[in-house]
């Protein structure tokens, strides 16, 4: 059976190959169309640098990930850069608290 190429991209990158791979390009046919192959994609290499997935007994089965749209999870640190420092945030509260919010 051919597979699209994002599809062997996905599987090839997935740590854990396991569950049938026809079943899980069925699984992948329902995401992609719904997310997009890239937004997959790019989801499960930011998962996967971020150690959320792994080759470990607690990594879901590809199926089940695509399953439970598991790309829409965010990558643990992932964001780290577009979110404000915890001392930026403490001090925007205390400015709006004191009437002097300027953002």
């Amino acid at each position: 059976m051919a597979y699209e190429e994002e599809f062997e991209v996905f599987w090839a990158t997935y740590p854990r190959r396991v569950g049938g791979k026809k079943n899980v390009h069925a699984k992948w046919r329902k995401a992609a169309l719904e997310a997009g192959a890239g937004c997959i994609l790019e989801a499960v290499k930011a998962q996967i640098r971020s150690g959320q997935l792994d080759a470990g007994k607690y990594t879901p089965y590809p199926a089940t990930w695509l399953n439970q749209g598991r790309w829409e999870d965010e990558a643990i640190g992932a964001s780290e850069e577009s979110q404000p420092s915890i001392g930026e945030g403490t001090r925007n509260i205390i400015n709006i608290a004191r009437g002097r919010w300027t953002g």
